[in-house]
């Protein structure tokens, strides 16, 4: 019994020890994730003069877009890959001598 119960004790701290370090990868990864959607959003305020509401992905301390429920329950690949799209889209825009406006223009009436 004695050998059985250190077993249960000595296989507890295992798998609490590998459960620890996986929440602090997961937590190290969000926070990799969401600083990446910043970044984005930086890119696509800075390099194109696009505002808020006219990212596919808001940022967070936008107010309104808790009245877009759809972007709030994103989850954070997605909203990764959407800001990456409209990047990647606004990029080959002005280097085909198309102005960056007319994407957000259609972008934001058909959203």
């Amino acid at each position: 019994r004695r050998l059985r119960a250190e077993y249960h004790r000595e296989l507890e701290h295992a798998v609490r020890v590998a459960h620890d370090a996986a929440v602090r990868r997961l937590r190290a990864e969000v926070s990799a994730v969401r600083k990446h959607i910043a970044s984005l959003q930086a890119a696509l305020r800075d390099q194109y003069g696009l505002p808020p509401e006219a990212m596919a992905v808001p940022p967070a301390w936008c107010t309104w877009i808790a009245r877009r429920p759809g972007l709030a329950k994103m989850p954070l690949p997605v909203r990764r890959a959407v800001l990456r799209v409209q990047l990647n889209d606004l990029h080959e825009l002005s280097s085909g001598g198309r102005s960056a406006a007319s994407w957000t223009t259609t972008t934001t009436t058909t959203t």
